[in-house]
């Protein structure tokens, strides 16, 4: 059977035009399958976990969760993507069906525009922000009072406002001759007038300069690219607000930054050879993104002490660290890794629900809840977080382990 469908080419509505057909085509087959008798197909590619569920299989081990991610892992494609999104969003009450419409209209295009202009992975950065957003609630306030789709505290938005800040690319060529000084270069070039102590604290400020030229560069593509695609005719924001935080592209925007920000301190302060290259992120750095989002969830400060002292440039090792570290991050992070996990990977995982959601066949067409249970952490990552409970309820120190603000 083909399908013609004349739409203008070159446009935001066209790309999204596009994507609800396929996904609408995609479903009919899957349903005249079901019909049919004929769901073999179907039954290999989806709900493998959900299928496990109902055979009374035993619950994964966390090695199993957090460990199986392959080096290449392949993602999922966009139209998966969208009925995981589907799937789990129509479960959650009082949401009606606006908000998908506005997830595949709306938000998916901006995802992508953000994921040109950062060289976020495009499958990744939406699981952040479905996660971050508790399912894509523009709404969403968590309790530490993070706002909106990109969950930034008002001190993300302080430091972000200073980020996004125009600079010349002649300022830019001093700050960055400066940053690549010794400090008995800065001050031979500062004519011997000042101490050792001055030229260090310059040469930090400088590095910190151009770190937020690149960011900033980035941040002028995004808004480029949205008024190119006839997304949006706004000026490029250089100040984010409780009044405009909520606001969907500067939202997926400030996303976007904040975990290349993330990325760009993972590759000083841990590995120089974390690749920032935009563009030429691809999916063998998979692992890399998802420790990112875990800083994300946890701040970038935090995680780079519990990695630091591994000493190695493993992104598992990282992963682990941040999931071991408190329950929320491991709830965070094990939720992005089923988002973002391919319908083609023998982990399992690709349609399993976010952490503390119901376990849920996404396949069924009436969307049956499998469990009155909701899925919850490990065992071992259970008993472990229990542990480490009763060791600082017994400590005058306080918590051993505690999710930290973010920057």
């Amino acid at each position: 059977m083909a399908l013609a469908v004349l739409i203008p080419a070159h446009s935001a509505q066209a790309e999204t035009k596009l994507v609800e057909l396929r996904s609408e085509i995609s479903g009919l087959f899957r349903a005249l399958d079901v019909l049919n008798g004929n769901d073999h197909e179907a039954e290999s590619q989806f709900c493998p976990d959900d299928k496990a569920v109902k055979a009374g299989a035993p619950a994964r081990t966390s090695g199993e969760l957090y460990g199986s991610t392959p080096g290449k892992m392949e993602m999922k494609s966009e139209g998966d993507l969208l009925r995981y999104f589907d799937c789990y969003i129509s479960m959650d009450e009082n949401v009606t069906d606006a908000r998908m419409q506005t997830v595949r209209g709306k938000l998916m295009p901006l995802i992508t525009s953000a994921s040109n202009s950062f060289g976020i992975p495009k499958t990744l950065l939406a699981c952040l922000i479905f996660r971050e957003s508790l399912h894509f609630n523009p709404n969403a306030v968590s309790s530490s009072g993070a706002i909106g789709y990109s969950q930034y505290l008002r001190s993300n938005m302080r430091y972000m406002t200073g980020v996004i800040q125009p600079m010349t690319k002649e300022k830019y060529q001093e700050h960055l001759a400066t940053s690549k000084r010794t400090p008995e270069q800065q001050v031979k070039a500062r004519g011997n007038q000042i101490k050792i102590h001055v030229a260090v604290d310059e040469i930090s400020q400088a590095q910190s300069k151009v770190r937020q030229y690149q960011l900033m560069v980035q941040w002028e593509a995004y808004w480029n690219d949205l008024r190119a695609r006839k997304i949006t005719g706004a000026h490029t924001p250089r100040s984010l607000g409780p009044g405009n935080i909520r606001n969907a592209d500067i939202a997926i925007g400030a996303a976007a930054i904040y975990l290349q920000d993330i990325l760009m301190s993972f590759q000083e302060e841990l590995d120089k050879d974390v690749n920032l290259s935009n563009g030429n992120r691809t999916t063998a750095d998979v692992d890399l993104v998802i420790a990112a989002a875990g800083a994300y969830n946890m701040g970038p400060g935090a995680a780079v002490k519990i990695i630091a002292p591994l000493k190695t440039k493993d992104r598992k090792k990282w992963i682990d660290a941040l999931v071991k570290s408190n329950s929320e991050t491991a709830r965070h992070i094990l939720s992005i890794q089923r988002c973002v996990e391919s319908t083609n990977s023998k982990s399992g995982l690709a349609w399993r629900p976010p952490l503390a959601s119901h376990a849920r066949d996404c396949f069924s067409p009436d969307k049956k809840v499998l469990s009155d249970k909701k899925d919850m952490l490990p065992p071992e990552l259970q008993k472990r977080f229990q542990e480490n409970g009763k060791q600082s309820a017994s400590s005058a120190t306080g918590p051993a382990v505690k999710p930290a603000a973010k920057r």
